[in-house]
């Protein structure tokens, strides 16, 4: 796959350089200023500060609270990846049936569900399988985020959109899981994790996550005749 991907050839396209901070606030004003990318980046900021923070979680769900060691965190690891391996394969397929927000909407929603049959698991095995659901569903929510910014950015400002995700998720997810780290010694990792299902799930309907698709064509007024 990596020789394939290096035999092949794209036509350079030549654009104005930017310093980095430069390019980073162009591709904020961008996100600020055209509504389905200023709606999408909200979400994004819920999920990845709400949502995303289960990933480094995974080992102290797996000895805190069901008391397996190394064996029980592999697992589990393999069950996230298997869900985000799942989503990666089917997502051509998916957003073509369901369309790019439609299926950011409903993959969000169906992570707080996954959150909370995860992290409320009695038993070690229903907790697998609701990793496998968690990985599946962040990483349907996940991919989606890159895919609306790439389809709503023209060329010459898709790389500086792009920016702005990574910058959401290289600020958000750390500063989450901090916050869910300390609620956790406060409370337990189980509370936590369910609480991030529910509080998400919130979040996501008092934004309006699953209102009218922003990126479907608007129907054209017709003319008033005087």
């Amino acid at each position: 796959m990596i020789g394939a991907v290096l035999l092949v050839r794209l036509p350079h396209r030549p654009g104005a350089r930017r310093p980095v901070f430069a390019a980073l606030a162009d591709g904020v004003r961008f996100a600020r200023t055209t509504p389905p990318m200023r709606r999408m980046v909200v979400v994004m900021l819920a999920v990845v500060f709400v949502g995303a923070p289960f990933i480094a979680l995974v080992p102290q769900i797996a000895t805190n609270v069901f008391g397996g060691g190394e064996t029980a965190t592999s697992v589990l690891v393999t069950c996230q990846g298997i869900g985000a391996v799942v989503a990666a394969v089917t997502l051509g397929g998916v957003t073509k049936r369901l369309g790019s927000w439609r299926l950011l909407a409903a993959s969000s929603f169906a992570l707080c569900a996954s959150l909370v049959l995860y992290g409320g698991a009695p038993v070690f095995a229903l907790a697998a399988l609701g990793l496998v659901l968690v990985g599946l569903t962040y990483g349907y929510a996940f991919t989606s985020f890159a895919g609306i910014a790439q389809q709503v950015a023209p060329d010459e400002m898709r790389g500086r959109v792009l920016a702005v995700n990574s910058f959401v998720l290289g600020t958000m997810y750390p500063l989450g899981l901090l916050l869910q780290g300390a609620i956790a010694d406060a409370t337990s990792l189980r509370a936590v994790t369910v609480g991030s299902g529910v509080v998400l799930a919130l979040v996501l309907l008092a934004l309006g996550t699953h209102r009218a698709d922003p990126l479907a064509p608007q129907p054209i007024p017709e003319e008033v005749s005087t």
